[in-house]
């Protein structure tokens, strides 16, 4: 019986504490997170926020515009260091010269 109460008091302190109580910060947090998943699988942030603009959301604020352009930026740059190369995910793109080969040497 112990076991149940201490239980019952850590799942209702962290209930409490949750900053996604009401439907609202659900629907931000589930729209900022397709905008990451989209953003972390074409390595593009901009993209993914406007997917998120588009397709994920009913209702766009500017305030949730700089937190979603935030959470892409951070996920492609996660993915990208993770990867080990900034280039495969277009995040720095730094060639000069002649580009047709070495695009061919990266194949």
């Amino acid at each position: 019986v112990c076991w149940w109460s201490d239980n019952n008091i850590i799942s209702s302190m962290v209930f409490y504490l949750s900053h996604f109580r009401n439907d609202l910060e659900r629907r931000n947090l589930i729209s900022i997170g397709a905008a990451c998943g989209f953003a972390s699988a074409f390595g593009a942030p901009v993209g993914g926020l406007l997917y998120s603009m588009e397709e994920a959301s009913s209702f766009f604020s500017h305030d949730m515009l700089w937190k979603t352009l935030t959470a892409t930026a951070l996920a492609s740059t996660c993915i990208a260091i993770y990867h080990g190369d900034f280039t495969r995910y277009s995040m720095l793109s730094l060639e000069i010269g002649d580009t047709t080969e070495s695009l061919l040497a990266r194949f």
